[in-house]
């Protein structure tokens, strides 16, 4: 009788001894291992298992005879590469698992009449062997369970997994770490295209407010006058009749009757308004006081409706001298002498500029710009910084300014002072020619045109490390936000 281990979960198990020297079963994990000559621990766990290391990586792989010289994929850097043909080993029949869990049992001999069980002969062996389902995808097993038994005994199996499971301690986390850097530079993303919307409208505002863009603007009464007749607009909302009288002209009030104002008045406050804006005016120097002609939209919730007023300068501050308004259902009511029209035609000579458009449309222009270049710049990032993980260097050199081009540079098998020099090559001849203009017209050529070979060579041999073509190379050069993420997210 010989007595073995279980080399992956630690089962004692007794075997007759004319299975000794073959391959079995373990009737609790199903693993197989096999029956030592003499009484030990059985030896599968390090005898029948190829270890190597993946050529890319430097992983440590351990797998079954049975992938000798079949193609599999590297679970850390998913390199697809040939598994080396082990060492040989005597051909023996494969045991089918319904006879090994009848003739091998934890704690119990194979045999139950003396020692006598009987699993047939070999050629019943061999024909059950070759019916049973290969595997050849070694991906499709299921990962080996934890060593040990119920006892807590401990296993003597090898470092390397018994079955190709490929599993990297702590993988999961890794990639939950890789996803905290993109999003917080996503955040960031975020708060500056914010910042700078605000920032962009404020100051595009205040610069055009302080420029001169009209004549009437230029006027130093201009501001006064506004106040007027937004003043004089309010008392119509209200329904101060009286006020509203008094404020009129004498021409115009001698020809103009309370009804008219109160009609007016209905016209203009005839519900709450939303938003009261000057869109055009103008002014006409006169001997006996400036004229101004102002143009407002009153926005409704039901609609836009437009007042025009002609207002004169006089010693005891403005009068009106006319007004025309128009409601939202096409109503008008004019009081003065002029008409609807023709004072439509006066306060329009001078159209004010929007302020607040030109100034939102400068802010949504800047930042669709910082969005774009920050989404290129998010592609590059994400993409150097997989390249460079796949090549063993630190992914964290991809947020490192210049340093990142000496990493980008090793991975092209170049010299870490290629990728600075293609960083400063032209900066630097510019500075030579702008401090020694004698010899400008040359530096700066020669500079560039160094910057442009040492990219060549970089993105060369970034395409030649990972097997790609000289097309490809050129893509990384001229295409790099396109190209990079197809290197870096590919399984080369």
């Amino acid at each position: 009788m010989i007595r073995l281990n279980c080399s992956n979960c630690g089962q004692k198990i007794k075997a007759d001894d004319r299975y000794a020297g073959k391959r079995v079963r373990c009737p609790k994990c199903k693993s197989p291992l096999q029956v030592p000559q003499t009484e030990g621990v059985a030896s599968s766990g390090e005898t029948s298992i190829i270890k190597f290391r993946c050529p890319n990586c430097q992983q440590k792989i351990g797998l079954s005879p049975d992938y000798a010289g079949k193609v599999v994929a590297c679970a850390k850097c998913k390199h697809r590469l040939r598994v080396p043909q082990g060492p040989s080993k005597p051909v023996q029949p494969q045991v089918p698992e319904e006879l090994a869990t009848g003739g091998v049992v934890g704690e119990q001999p194979f045999a139950d009449d003396g020692g006598s069980a009987d699993l047939g002969d070999m050629n019943d062996l061999l024909q059950l062997e070759a019916s049973a389902p290969a595997v050849e995808d070694p991906f499709q097993l299921s990962p080996l369970e934890g060593p040990g038994d119920a006892s807590g005994a401990e296993s003597s199996a090898s470092q390397f997994p018994t079955r190709p499971s490929f599993s990297t301690e702590g993988g999961e986390e890794r990639k939950k770490s890789k996803l905290v850097v993109p999003i917080v530079i996503v955040a960031v993303c975020i708060v500056v295209v914010v910042i700078g919307y605000v920032a962009v409208k404020s100051f595009i505002g205040s610069f055009m407010s302080s420029l001169d863009t009209t004549e009437i603007q230029a006027d130093a009464n201009f501001d006064e006058v506004q106040q007027f007749t937004e003043e004089y607009i309010a008392l119509l909302a209200d329904g101060d009749i009286e006020t509203a009288i008094e404020k009129l002209s004498p021409e115009v009030k001698a020809t103009t009757g309370k009804e008219q104002i109160e009609s007016l008045a209905k016209l203009v406050g005839k519900s709450e308004r939303v938003e009261l804006k000057m869109v055009s005016a103008h002014f006409e120097a006169r001997p006996a006081g400036n004229q101004y002609y102002l143009l407002y939209k009153l926005s409704y919730e039901e609609g836009i409706q437009v007042f025009i007023a002609s207002v004169r300068q006089v010693d005891m501050g403005f009068r009106v001298d006319g007004i025309a308004a128009e409601g939202t259902l096409g109503q008008t009511e004019v009081i003065g002498p002029q008409s609807f029209l023709e004072l439509s035609e006066m306060a329009a000579k001078s159209e004010l500029p929007d302020l607040e458009d030109i100034g939102d449309l400068v802010a949504k222009s800047f930042c669709g710009i910082i969005v774009f270049l920050l989404i290129i710049y998010l592609i590059q990032f994400i993409s150097l910084w997989f390249i460079f993980e796949k090549a063993e260097q630190p992914g964290w050199a991809a947020i490192v300014p210049y340093y990142n081009m000496w990493v980008l540079a090793e991975v092209g098998d170049k010299s870490g002072w290629v990728g600075l020099g293609a960083c400063f090559a032209g900066t630097i001849t510019a500075v030579v020619s702008l401090a020694i203009p004698i010899v400008g017209s040359c530096a700066l050529p020669v500079g560039l045109i160094a910057q442009i070979v040492l990219w060549i060579m970089i993105s060369m041999g970034v395409a030649n490390r990972f097997g790609r073509s000289i097309l490809f190379g050129i893509g990384l050069l001229l295409l790099p936000f396109i190209f990079y993420p197809i290197l870096a997210f590919s399984r080369d």
